[in-house]
């Protein structure tokens, strides 16, 4: 995806920790907030108690103590560059213009995160250059510190920098270590030779069986079918974790399950005419049919336009109501989500 090429010296280590930009956004976020470090600063800048030279001197030590965290991680796994030659470190930042590939196909994506405005679409979003912020600071953010390198797409997301370098370096015989808190990077670790770190310890097969049951390479398809609220991915209605995980471990990938499990139904305003219609002609009351049908039976009557599940429809259909219902295929949204999620992102120019 990227046309920038890979750091040359990765040829000569055998060891490649692949460290996530987001992780720096994530420590100013903390930096920032009330009892921060940075926020402190900012505000003994604001009362002329320190000058601005001062205030970003805090701000780079703030960043060095997060770098000597990630030093100190890495240390006891025995593979921090500043004591061992055979391994090296490169950061995977955001492009400015990560989001808007995605954006094209689906332009809410990460529509629900902080700062975007009411008319927001992923499609035409300019992020922040953390860069820019490290560089104020005092650093470099391309050599944080000795054997650390970075990589920078202003068209990619960094984590699919991360999933591009991996494969690159799994093709050279390399071992991968990516560090990311971001849990798409599971999907990594069908690869043998790759391990993944939370950034507080490494995440196992064990720990993804545990809290998920789905296997590294369906998990874009655990997530497309359940929703990812960190991407503002909805997920299929009525199919959360445990039943996606059920669809998935029975039928494989989206691409393998029957069209009509992912089928829904949608209505118009006239569907609560006929419900009042159905109760008034056999007599009924409204607490019979919540009862005989389900509780959507009253939030229909109470004006609520609502996707129905298949249950729904087969409820409906005995008394003849399915007729006002009309077909979604949901099929065809979870494969675009799992397009979306899938690492690295696979886009064609004219999608």
């Amino acid at each position: 995806m990227t046309d920038k090429p890979f750091p040359s010296e990765i040829e000569n280590h055998k060891t490649i920790i692949l460290i996530d930009g987001g992780y720096f956004v994530f420590r100013m976020t903390k930096h920032w907030s009330p009892r921060g470090r940075m926020a402190k600063a900012h505000k003994r800048f604001k009362n002329n108690q320190i000058n601005y030279f001062q205030r970003q001197h805090i701000f780079k030590k703030a960043i060095k103590a997060d770098i000597s965290y990630l030093g100190f991680r890495l240390g006891a796994l025995k593979k921090n560059p500043k004591y061992e030659s055979d391994c090296m470190i490169i950061v995977c930042y955001d492009g400015i213009k990560g989001r808007q590939r995605r954006g094209q196909l689906h332009p809410p994506y990460k529509g629900n995160r902080y700062g975007a405005e009411e008319d927001y679409t992923a499609a035409e979003h300019e992020g922040v250059d953390i860069r820019e912020k490290l560089t104020a600071m005092g650093l470099e953010p391309n050599n944080l510190e000795k054997g650390w390198y970075s990589m920078y797409d202003e068209w990619c997301e960094g984590d699919d920098l991360l999933a591009e370098l991996t494969e690159h370096c799994l093709e050279q015989n390399k071992e991968v270590i990516v560090m990311s808190s971001d849990s798409d990077m599971i999907q990594l670790l069908q690869n043998e030779g790759v391990k993944l770190h939370n950034f507080t310890s490494l995440v196992t097969l064990a720990d993804i069986e545990r809290d998920s049951g789905i296997k590294p390479n369906l998990y874009a398809d655990w997530k497309a079918l359940s929703g990812d609220s960190a991407d503002n991915i909805s997920g299929i209605p009525y199919i959360g974790k445990t039943k996606a995980k059920k669809l998935i471990l029975q039928y494989g990938a989206i691409e393998s399950m029957p069209d009509e499990l992912l089928l829904l139904y949608g209505h118009d305003e006239e569907l609560k005419t006929e419900f009042l219609n159905y109760r008034q002609e056999n007599d009924l009351t409204l607490e019979y049919c919540k009862k005989k049908f389900g509780v959507f039976w009253e939030r229909i009557e109470m004006d609520e336009i609502m996707i129905l599940s298949p249950s729904h429809n087969k409820k409906l259909e005995k008394v003849g109501l399915d007729k006002l219902l009309t077909p979604l295929d949901y099929k065809t949204k979870a494969l675009l989500w799992k397009q979306l999620i899938k690492l690295p992102f696979k886009y064609q120019k004219g999608e």
